[in-house]
């Protein structure tokens, strides 16, 4: 993240959280997760970070407040996918970012578990990602499993 910026990491206790930090110790990092566990996860991991616990339907973020947004292997597990992009892309600031990053469940995974995520294809999430009003700059497939989706927010042209 560039100097002085800032974004939610929807899964707070994720790689991400605990990379990305010491590279940019400037960044405030925003953490949001509905499990109280996750939540004191990242805190050891990222001591500096505020963190909620809330779900990407309801970011407690300002709007136009981010710069940065990333969820890794956690779209699949938002109650309402469409909804929670349309608060993505509330609390991102002109020109913001987000970085959606999806694992396929495997076959033998699928079968073990009740509840399984929502996997979208690329053009599932371009949909879902124009839909909330984004710029779907990428969104592609690596390997058979992952789903890699880059959107920014539309930035108005200042006269």
């Amino acid at each position: 993240m560039p100097t002085g910026q800032q974004g939610p990491d929807r899964r707070s206790s994720t790689h991400v959280c605990r990379v990305l930090a010491p590279h940019r110790p400037d960044a405030k990092v925003v953490g949001v997760d509905p499990v109280n566990g996750m939540l004191t996860m990242a805190k050891a991991l990222v001591p500096t970070a505020v963190l909620h616990r809330s779900t990407a339907e309801r970011l407690p973020v300002d709007t136009g407040a981010i710069d940065l947004v990333l969820s890794t292997t956690s779209f699949g597990h938002w109650s309402d996918q469409a909804a929670g992009l349309a608060e993505v892309a509330r609390v991102l600031g002109d020109g913001g970012r987000c970085h959606i990053a999806e694992l396929k469940p495997a076959r033998l995974f699928r079968r073990m578990f009740f509840r399984l995520p929502e996997f979208r294809t690329p053009e599932q999430m371009r949909l879902l990602v124009e839909g909330a009003g984004l710029v779907c700059d990428e969104a592609t497939t690596f390997g058979n499993n992952i789903v890699l989706t880059v959107a920014t927010t539309r930035t108005v042209r200042r006269i």
